[in-house]
């Protein structure tokens, strides 16, 4: 009996014996053969006291149950199962645990405890034009005891540069004259320019292209009938006393071209022949009621036509009050009959000076011309500017506008300084000695500035970073510091703009440096700004989409301290945009080398700057989306837009707007194109270089819009219609808008082209 127990334990404790099932075949228990156990046995064995009749009925359940639940091959005990579940439970607990604290962990470290920011009132589009409309920068003129300006409201205000008390003119109406050409009675037209003598006893103006002189005009007891001055030299085809478009736009960045002497007893004018000029259609489509545009014939010289003489020529007329005679002044023999004149001014009554350039730019002359003798003279000599020409300052670094001279090497002058994003004034001595007057002051660093007469008044502009503000100041000059300069009044504070800035979102501006090509010959650093929403964190992990805003022209500069408010300024506060800027090599502002870089090469480092300072850009913010990258220019932006996603290299800007794009610069204007390209029968690879046409094909799954004015008298039409045809040829879709009118420009230091 004690055997047969071991042998049942060992089989139990393996689960490997088989049991006969105590049932019979009739169904029913067979206990026969069960053998008495001892209560004290170990589990697995099965003890069996004698039993009484009554207790059948349990001892078989505890049977059946043992031998079915431990036994059976297939089923395993209870409390295995119960134990197995428990642990994948527990399991599931421990990794949703972990997740929920990571995520509570990272809610703790990016969550800002502090109160929540407010950043103002989003922009619209209206807000910029608004803003746009509140910057008052007066048009104030020094006079010989005064500062004569205009204020915000229209009022007539004067600052006595002695006292430096202001007086308020409140202007009478003693009388009112409508300046014209036709008799009294009669309604005056619009006039194109109109300017009073310095004495104010005469008044020209320029009417339907001829010269009117008036004298006397408020007296009207005389017979003071306005004389056409240019009558008797009139022919048609030959502008009078305007520029022009090309003059206007490329050469003298003015359109009025008649001069007063300083006494008042001369009147200089140019007669500017555009008569071999090229003529281009302008489209408008603004007259009621009519079924096609009107056609303008408008004066255009383009760079790429064959023939040589083709260009405005220019002649310069006196007109002497005393005698009311025109006398015409002869160009010297060494400045070429296609020269252009970029400048005039009077040195006296009898003497003016004005600049003229070859039509290339390689060659300039300083002229001087002598009414009494009626001729112009190209030797600067010491009888006429009682100076020998000499250098006062060579300065490492651009140097804007000479604004005055004391003599003696002493030079008021605008400059960049030793940082090409701002603009200061400076004063320098005895060629080697300078100092910055308007330093320091971080409200404002982008400046500009008129000087008096006698170089101690200075009407100080401050342009930026602040909203603009216009100040008189008094330049004190020392012998030891080179000088100083002392408030004396605010002329204009544009205290409403400042109020509607400081509760709109205005973004948010800030500059860095790039290199790009480290490490190589090609190595360089450019200037980029961004302009980002004002909530924007770096550290988040949040990603904005990017606007690259490119000009990229030469001597251009769009990275600089001044207040702007424009579209790229609702972009950003409205639609959470951060706008990148990048001045590359070409641009204005960094010296010649610099400068020259692009130099007959138009539409090869400047583009490629574009795109390797924007590569970089985006590598080391992680805060821009790489994914979203678009680019927007203007003028010669759109020439860089095109370039872009035209360029084979370009994986990663699929997105551009291209405004009146210039696409093949031998349809430009001659002036500008020469300037930087030369002659195009010198150089037509320089020329071929710029035909955007040529990567039609590369605009493929690239989403672009062109945006061109039927009436363009800037870029004409025909550079987006050329490249509208080769991408349609090639299969490419894109956008177009032509709206009625040309857009202006975003920047205006950008698109002028000096």
């Amino acid at each position: 009996m004690t055997e047969r127990r071991e042998d049942k334990e060992e089989d139990l404790a393996s689960e490997e014996i088989e049991v006969p099932s105590p049932l019979m075949e009739n169904g029913e228990a067979d206990f026969g053969e069960l053998e008495d156990v001892d209560s004290g046995d170990e589990l697995g064995s099965f003890p069996v006291e004698e039993e009484s009749p009554d207790d059948e009925e349990s001892c078989f359940m505890r049977l059946f149950n043992t031998t079915f639940k431990c036994y059976e091959a297939d089923i395993k005990p209870s409390s295995q199962v119960a134990k197995r579940n428990w642990k994948g439970l527990l399991l599931a607990l421990l990794v949703i645990t972990v997740i929920s604290a990571l995520i509570i962990l990272a809610c703790f470290l990016t969550y800002d405890y502090k109160t929540e920011p407010y950043y103002g009132i989003p922009l619209t589009l209206n807000d910029i034009v608004m803003l746009n409309g509140l910057i008052n920068r007066p048009n104030a003129q020094f006079t010989r005891n005064n500062l004569v300006y205009l204020s915000s409201n229209g009022s007539l205000l004067a600052i006595d540069l002695k006292t430096h008390k202001h007086r308020d003119n409140n202007p009478q109406v003693k009388a009112r004259v409508d300046i014209g050409p036709f008799e009294e009675g009669f309604e005056q037209p619009l006039l194109n320019h109109a300017q009073f003598s310095p004495n104010s006893e005469a008044l020209a103006f320029v009417y339907k292209n001829h010269i009117y002189c008036q004298r006397n005009p408020f007296n009207k007891s005389m017979d003071n009938m306005p004389v056409p001055i240019t009558a008797k030299i009139y022919r048609e085809g030959v502008l009078y006393g305007v520029a022009g478009f090309l003059y206007e736009e490329e050469i003298m960045g003015a359109s009025q071209t008649f001069w007063w002497s300083p006494q008042g007893t001369k009147l200089a004018f140019t007669a500017i022949d555009e008569t071999n000029v090229t003529k281009t259609k302008l489209l408008f489509f603004e007259t009621p009621g009519t079924f096609g545009p009107q056609v303008n014939d408008h004066s255009y010289p383009m760079a790429g036509e064959e023939r040589k003489f083709n260009m405005p020529f220019l002649t310069i007329y006196v007109y002497l009050m005393a005698t009311n005679k025109l006398v015409d002044f002869e160009r010297p023999r060494k400045v070429p009959q296609d020269a252009h004149m970029t400048f005039f001014k009077w040195i006296d009554d009898e003497r003016f000076l004005c600049g003229w350039v070859a039509r290339n730019w390689d060659l300039a002359w300083i002229v001087v011309g002598d009414v009494s003798s009626k001729t112009m003279h190209s030797n600067i000599s010491r009888h006429l500017t009682t100076q020998y020409p000499q250098w006062v300052h060579t300065p490492d670094y651009d140097v804007r506008d000479i604004l005055h001279s004391f003599g003696g090497n002493e030079v008021l002058y605008t400059s960049i300084g030793k940082d090409p994003k701002e603009m200061h004034l400076f004063i320098t001595r005895g060629g080697t000695q300078a100092k910055c007057l308007t330093c320091g002051d971080p409200n404002c660093l982008f400046n500009s500035a008129k000087v008096s007469k006698d170089g101690s008044n200075i009407i100080l502009e401050c342009l930026g970073p602040s909203p603009p503000s216009v100040y008189l100041k008094r330049f004190v000059r020392n012998a030891t510091n080179l000088g100083s300069l002392e408030h004396v009044a605010v002329v204009s504070n544009n205290t409403k703009l400042k109020e509607v800035v400081a509760v709109k979102a205005m973004p948010v501006t800030k500059f860095e440096n790039v290199t790009i090509h480290k490490g190589t010959t090609a190595e360089v650093t450019l200037n980029v700004k961004f302009v980002q929403p004002p909530e924007l964190v770096e550290t988040h992990i949040t990603q904005y989409p990017v606007l690259l805003e490119t000009y990229g022209g030469p001597i251009s500069q769009t990275v600089t301290t001044k207040f702007v408010a424009d579209w790229q300024s609702y972009l950003v506060t409205q639609f959470k945009f951060v706008v990148v800027s990048i001045d590359g090599r070409g641009t204005g502002n960094r010296g010649k080398r610099f400068e020259s870089a692009i130099y007959k090469k138009f539409g090869v480092v400047e583009v490629q700057d574009q795109m390797d300072g924007l590569r970089q850009v985006l590598k080391t913010h992680k805060y821009l989306n790489r994914s979203k990258v678009c680019a927007f220019g203007w003028s010669y932006g759109g020439f860089s837009v095109a370039n872009i996603l035209g360029h084979p290299d370009n994986d990663f800007i699929l997105c551009g707007v291209a405004v009146a794009p210039v696409t093949d610069f031998r349809l430009y204007d001659a002036a500008y194109t020469e300037k930087f390209l030369g002659p195009y029968s010198e150089n037509s690879h320089a020329y071929e270089r710029t035909q955007v046409t040529q990567l039609a094909r590369n605009f493929k799954n690239k989403d672009f819009l062109i945006i061109h004015g039927m009436a363009d008298d800037n870029v004409n039409l025909i550079h987006s219609a050329l490249l509208v045809k080769e991408l349609v040829r090639h299969g490419v879709e894109f956008d177009m808008m032509p709206p009625k009118r040309p857009p202006p420009p975003t920047h205006e230091e950008a698109a002028r082209k000096t």
